[in-house]
Parts: C-alpha cells; structure tokens; sequence
C-alpha cells in the first residue's frame, strides 16, 4: 500500500479580497446616486400623495391616480436608470421598475416599493464592503468606498499561486 501524499492548501483569496475586487467604481458610484436619490423620491412621494389624499375621494379620482403615477415616474425613472445600471439591469428592466414605482406610489404611498428597491440596492452595496445599519447607508461611508474603489481599481490585481497537483503519479 502507498503512503498517504503530503496535504497541500491552495492559497484562495481571503478576508476583504471579494469586496476590494467586486465590481467598479462607476457601477457603485451609480448604485450609490440611485439608492440616495430614491429615499429623496420616496419622501415626495409621500408629500405628494398625503396633499392629495383628499382629493382621491371625489370625482376626480382617476384623473389624481393618473396624476401620482405619471409624477411617481418621472421622478423615479433617473434613479431606477441609475440603480439598474449599478446593479447591472437592461435599461428596460430599470425603466418597469420606474412604471411599477409609478403604480405603487398609489398604494400605500408607494413605501412597500420603495424599501423593496433600497434593500435590493443595500445589499449589493454590502457586496462591495459598505457597512449598512437598519437606517440605511451613510453618504460619508458611501463616498469614503468610492474613493477606496478608484484607488483600487487604479492597483495591479494581486497574483495568487494556485499549485497545480501532479494526479498522474
């Protein structure tokens, strides 16, 4: 019987090597512009459909709807565009989320929507090291890793010896 080869570790990347290599700069720096500027369209939103919440219960309710979701759009479709583009979306997929934010700003001042798409965007930026808290993602945290990802991108990528064993003999 033959002895029991020697045991051999692959050298893998480890500790914060997926966060420092994961996507780009431009990819997060859109992700970032699109999660920020969705908590500002969340808050008219809910501005926007608290003035007019008198107004849905008389005659011209249909004519308010249409009113809140071609508003909600407008205003969301930059920032959807941005989020898609941070998260990697065709546009057309980013420009339904828009029309669905649109819809939704109806419903419950279109809040379910907005926290659907900002804990989408908040845990793809936790896959870039961002820290996030239950209230969200700071601006200074999110500027300082955008800095550190220009840096970083900016760095030769680091070379891994991955050791090749010999299975023939």
């Amino acid at each position: 019987m033959s002895e029991t080869p020697p045991v051999k570790y692959i050298s893998y990347p480890r500790g914060d090597y997926f966060a420092r290599t994961y996507g780009s700069a431009d990819r997060l720096e859109a992700l970032g512009e699109g999660y920020f500027g969705m908590t500002r369209v969340a808050g008219i939103n809910f501005v926007i459909s608290l003035l007019l919440l008198p107004f849905i219960a008389s005659w011209a309710s249909v004519l308010v709807v249409i009113g809140i979701v071609g508003a909600i759009f407008l205003l969301t479709q930059p920032y959807a565009r941005k989020l898609g583009q941070g998260l990697d979306w065709p546009q057309n997929k980013a420009d339904k989320v828009a029309l669905a934010m649109g819809i939704n700003g109806c419903l419950v001042f279109g809040l379910i929507g907005y926290f659907i798409l900002e804990h989408i965007a908040r845990k793809e930026l936790v896959r870039y090291g961002i820290r996030a808290a239950w209230s969200g993602v700071s601006k200074p945290e999110f500027k300082r890793a955008i800095k550190a990802r220009r840096e970083a991108d900016n760095e030769a990528p680091p070379q891994f010896d991955f050791p090749v064993p010999d299975l023939h003999s």
